[in-house]
């Protein structure tokens, strides 16, 4: 019943779009449009058996959720970019420097083999596609450069302990974002076509055997293996993804 009457919010939403003037369609269409996903990711997912829904993006939550990580836990990443960065290394990085040896997956939209998702990606949005090109590099940078301050103060404190990380760069179409802790927590964002992520609710699932949770995980898995590895580089004669 939720699927089905959430698929025609969001059909409706998405008419309305086109339609209305442009004062009322974001609007109007949007909440809509909105309406619908939340009731099919009711209906489908189970999603407030599992977790719980905000109305905005709480990055306080998922920044609470990795100060608990775990020892040894895998934190893993999807994104297209990643736009507060700067704040959530800091949160990383005071972590680990408490010598807790997480290992850190980051999957960023394939900039230069997927130009065409990118761009379609950030049609309808104010950034345009350079913007995000330039974000997804600097991510890059700043995920390695986390990595060799760690392992330059782990040298002394863990007897010579490296990070692990590992970047890949994705060229599908996820729906959304996933910030994954262990085996404690997923958090997502949709994927707006007029803005970012973080300017819309935020999906929090702590039920890990629930159906929203293997969804959520399977999308990471499966996106994982078909990406392009970038860090470390891969051996000479590895396949994208090994």
């Amino acid at each position: 019943m939720f699927v089905g009457v959430g698929g025609l919010f969001a059909t409706t939403g998405g008419i309305l779009l086109k339609i209305l003037p442009d004062s009322l369609s974001l609007a109007i269409g949007g909440s809509v449009g909105l309406v619908g996903l939340l009731l099919v990711a009711y209906g489908y997912l189970g999603i407030t058996t599992a977790g719980r829904i905000l109305s905005r993006w709480k990055a306080d939550v998922l920044y609470r959720a990795l100060q608990r990580a775990p020892g040894g836990c895998t934190i893993r990443i999807l994104q297209t970019s990643i736009p507060d960065v700067t704040k959530l290394i800091g949160v990383l990085e005071e972590v680990l420097l408490r010598k807790n040896p997480l290992h850190v997956h980051l999957l960023l939209l394939d900039n230069e083999k997927a130009p065409a998702v990118l761009a379609a990606r950030v049609q309808l949005r104010v950034e345009k596609a350079d913007a995000h090109i330039q974000e997804v590099k600097a991510n890059i940078d700043q995920f390695i450069a986390l990595k060799q301050r760690v392992d330059a103060a782990w040298r002394e404190s863990m007897s010579g302990a490296t990070l692990d990380l590992q970047i890949r760069q994705y060229a599908f179409l996820p729906f959304g974002s996933v910030y994954q802790i262990g085996q404690e927590l997923i958090v997502s964002g949709l994927f707006w076509n007029w803005t970012s992520s973080i300017n819309g609710p935020m999906l929090v699932v702590s039920d890990k055997s629930s159906k929203t949770w293997t969804s959520f995980e399977q999308q990471f898995d499966t996106g994982w293996k078909s990406a392009r590895t970038v860090y470390p580089k891969p051996a000479p004669g590895k396949g994208e993804g090994e």
